[in-house]
């Protein structure tokens, strides 16, 4: 162990500090491969005690050591991921972006989190330039918008029927998009009955989707930008 190494009592009181304090402390820039090392230089000191005498105190000492050391870095990398996760969330809705605590591989993660968040939320803020996506089929990455190849008038069936459910939902709070894969003359809805034509596109309460998926006269979609 060289003098700029982690040792155990630093390893413990970063761990002490996260877990006492909400915000992240100040670690050193290198700490990732700090506890790396550090970890291994317990388990490495206890294979070789154990070599020599794997029934003395000093071998039994030596693994308590290593497990706590496994303990506690497994430990600090997890409460200051939660913390790390926390800042980049509020980031993400417009709070400053303050970073100098982290390290190299901690402003990876942030920024990962910050970006994710940011994009999952503008999903929601608006409905342009989305395309319906089959995902039950093998090849649905390569797949067009299925409304784009669509005959005009099984589109225009379409949107007119996605308006009408609009305007009275069945179940609002749960939500799904199909495609029909078979005529279905009479469905009962959940206050009214449903009639559907193959090839139709139309957002249905959940409970009358799966029903049509159960007998394979519907596929669930989904939207994707």
């Amino acid at each position: 162990m060289t003098e700029n190494d982690l040792t155990f009592e630093g390893l413990t009181e970063i761990y002490r500090n996260e877990k006492k304090y909400q915000a992240l402390s100040d670690v050193r820039k290198d700490l990732y491969p700090s506890l790396i090392r550090l970890r291994e230089t317990a388990r490495k000191d206890y294979e070789a005690k154990c070599s020599e005498d794997p029934d003395s105190i000093i071998c039994e000492g030596l693994n308590e050591r290593r497990k706590n050391v496994a303990r506690h870095v497994m430990s600090i990398i997890d409460l200051r991921m939660e913390k790390i996760a926390k800042m980049a969330l509020l980031t993400s809705m417009g709070a400053e972006d303050i970073t100098e605590k982290l390290t190299p591989e901690e402003k990876e993660y942030y920024r990962s989190v910050v970006d994710g968040s940011k994009k999952l939320r503008a999903l929601t803020k608006d409905g342009k330039g989305y395309t319906v996506k089959d995902i039950t089929s093998a090849d649905a990455d390569k797949k067009e918008n299925i409304l784009s190849d669509a005959p005009k008038d099984v589109v225009n069936v379409a949107e007119e029927r996605t308006e009408r459910m609009t305007e009275n939902p069945d179940d609002e709070t749960d939500m799904i998009t199909v495609r029909i894969l078979d005529d279905v003359p009479e469905i009962a809805g959940l206050d009214r009955d449903h009639s559907f034509r193959k090839g139709e596109v139309v957002r249905i309460p959940a409970v009358t989707a799966n029903v049509l998926i159960n007998h394979k006269a519907a596929t669930i979609l989904e939207i994707t930008p």
